[in-house]
């Protein structure tokens, strides 16, 4: 009689191409498995043994022979997740192949955070050198921490819903700022009481440095751009903003400092509503909107609408978007070269986040190869397939939703803005990393 294990990984080949069905997978005592493999000659069958490798490395599988290994119990529920996790089975229905017939809404938007950004960099670093102190904070850092904690202090258990972050977000964030000198947490008298988090009076300079750079950049966007111009798109975000039920935080973010998922995940159902709460994990406040989106900053808008767009991409589970759109096109069923994807985030050591999440797989260092191939797995293959026709099918929901004449005035403001900040020689990404703002929670030079 089949095993647990083994009718789960007898089901989860089912959605692996590239697993030959001559594989087998058979019970051993104890409730562990036996999977004798075999692959197709294909590129399909290359990616699907370096998956299966991987996953029998990770959780120690003993290898009897080239393509058998032994696990038990526990190994084998260990190897069914990660398995089932690589595989298409568990992904929303693959979308048609399609051609993207404009730059994708969520690439403009992205392209308009991360020009923002890089020009508050420039100037926090043009400003310290003209008066010989240190850089203001990454505008991550003052918009999802300085910026919510007022001069009264905060709760510390308000963090989280003031900000609009996962309770492992704020865990990072409240250890690095206390531990660059920014932030100071004070105790209750009783020892089970509220812990307040204050600012000190490097924290209280960053705060007023972020806040005044983010308004400068602003401000010189409207003259380079054109106030009626920007003001248009200001208008246009505001309204699609507006009808999100839930806060989101001002510069996007993900989950914590390893999972870049906008409200981490599906642990959680979406709630249909309304208000609709879309799909999240567990520590992921919710909060519902209380006030108009207009008079937030230019770049908190862009970042709102941004995250609403990655929301109601990740709910048709069929991955991120970051993925869908900096990283897979590259990565070919035939392999891609190592160093092609480095600056994506794959470094080919087995613990990048690409890897862990087996998006992709890295062929091992060949004695007198040029280079490492990397692949792309099961579930990888159906993310990036499917990213140009979904992504111009949500944009088409949009427009039914928000109406046409909102959608057109927002592509075409972000599209001048784009067509200013386009450097052919440095492509801006197509979007933004929600985990680096963490990195810079303990660097003040950007």
């Amino acid at each position: 009689m089949a095993t647990g294990p083994q009718r789960e990984l007898l089901d989860i080949f089912r959605f692996f191409p590239g697993i030959s069905a001559a594989s087998d997978v058979r019970p051993v005592p104890g409730g562990g498995v036996l999977l004798a493999m075999a692959f197709d000659d294909t590129a399909y069958g290359t990616a699907a043994r370096m998956t299966v490798e991987f996953i029998a490395a990770s959780v120690r599988a003993r290898r009897d022979d080239e393509h058998i290994w032994r696990c038990d119990a526990a190994q084998a529920d260990a190897f069914v997740r990660s398995a089932n996790y690589a595989s298409q089975r568990p992904m929303g229905a693959a979308r048609p192949i399609a051609k993207l017939s404009a730059t994708p809404l969520p690439a403009l938007l992205s392209h308009a955070l991360i020009g923002f950004e890089q020009e508050y960099d420039a100037l926090a670093v043009s400003e310290a050198l003209a008066v010989s102190k240190a850089p203001a904070p990454h505008l991550g850092v003052w918009a999802n921490v300085l910026r919510v904690i007022g001069d009264d202090g905060l709760d510390l258990r308000d963090l989280g819903t003031r900000a609009i972050l996962a309770k492992r977000a704020v865990r990072v964030v409240v250890r690095d700022l206390e531990a660059q000198g920014w932030l100071k947490v004070e105790k209750a008298a009783n020892a089970r009481g509220p812990k307040t988090l204050r600012l000190t009076a490097t924290g209280r300079q960053a705060r007023a440095s972020g806040e005044r750079l983010a308004a400068a950049v602003e401000e010189r966007w409207r003259r380079r751009y054109g106030a009626a111009s920007i003001d248009r798109l200001r208008t246009a975000l505001a309204a699609i903003a507006d009808t999100v039920a839930v806060e989101l935080p001002h510069y996007l973010t993900g989950y914590g400092p390893g999972d870049g998922a906008i409200t981490g995940g599906p642990y959680l159902a979406e709630e249909p509503g309304p208000p609709r709460i879309p799909a999240r994990g567990e520590e992921w406040p919710v909060v519902l909107r209380q006030s108009k989106a207009g008079a937030l900053p230019l770049f908190a808008l862009v970042s709102i609408v941004l995250a609403a767009f990655a929301i109601d991409y990740e709910r048709e589970r069929l991955g991120d978007l970051r993925s869908a759109s900096t990283l897979l096109p590259d990565v070919v069923d035939e392999g891609v070269p190592l160093e092609r994807v480095r600056e994506r985030g794959v470094t080919g050591s087995g613990r990048s986040t690409p890897e862990r999440h087996l998006v992709v797989v890295v062929e091992r260092r060949r004695r007198g190869a040029a280079t490492q191939l990397v692949y792309p797995t099961p579930k990888a293959r159906r993310i990036r397939d499917s990213y140009p026709h979904l992504v111009m099918e949500i944009e088409r929901n949009w427009q039914a939703e928000h109406g046409a004449q909102t959608m057109a005035k927002l592509r075409a403001e972000l599209a001048l803005v784009d067509a200013a900040l386009s450097k052919p020689d440095e492509p801006l990404l197509d979007f933004p990393d929600p985990m680096l703002w963490f990195q810079r929670l303990h660097q003040r030079n950007p």
